[in-house]
């Protein structure tokens, strides 16, 4: 029988701030802003009642983690605009479904420069625009 590792990957006191968390939204509810505020390298934190995904920046990996049960009752009740109580969200190595690389995305502000001839970052404009 393989072995399960039981390692923690991230562990993290999860509470609800009424100012930044949003109902229904899965990168900017409470557990998606506590996960974000907990590490700088981690970025595009995403939480589902199924899963939990984020990307390390400095790796660019991505990985994804099983909700676990307590997470669940947490989105359930503050998506049904309750206020619930905080707990300590746990993800080990045995709740990880997924790690992927997802190559080489720039993660600052990208700026396309052009001539300023009419010519933007799409193309030639085809007719004058009206005055």
């Amino acid at each position: 029988m393989a072995r399960v590792s039981r390692r923690v990957m991230l562990k993290e006191w999860i509470y609800y701030d009424p100012d930044f968390d949003q109902v229904r939204s899965p990168s900017h509810c409470a557990i998606a802003n506590r996960i974000a505020e907990s590490d700088p390298d981690i970025r595009r934190v995403e939480v589902q009642r199924e899963s939990i995904r984020f990307t390390y920046a400095s790796t660019r990996m991505r990985m994804e983690f099983r909700t676990p049960p307590d997470a669940r009752r947490f989105l359930n009740a503050f998506d049904q605009g309750k206020r619930p109580r905080g707990f300590m969200l746990i993800l080990r190595a045995s709740d990880l479904v997924a790690e992927w690389s997802i190559g080489m995305v720039p993660w600052g502000r990208v700026v396309i420069e052009h001539d300023g001839r009419g010519s933007g970052p799409r193309g030639p404009r085809l007719r004058p625009l009206p005055a």
